[in-house]
């Protein structure tokens, strides 16, 4: 999967931003990313509803 211009920004260190966890795990595994707790929201329990 080629990176998005989002997903480029934060491999380059440019801010943070939720993006699907499918699109970057290879950069959490890899360690050039890492995951962001939000307070208050635990694992898996984000619905942005449409």
């Amino acid at each position: 999967m080629a990176p998005t211009a989002k997903h480029a920004f934060l491999l380059n260190g440019l801010g943070w931003g939720g993006i699907p966890h499918h699109a970057v795990q290879a950069d959490l595994d890899a360690g050039r990313l890492i995951g962001l707790a939000i307070e208050d929201i635990h694992s898996g329990e984000l619905a942005l509803p449409m």
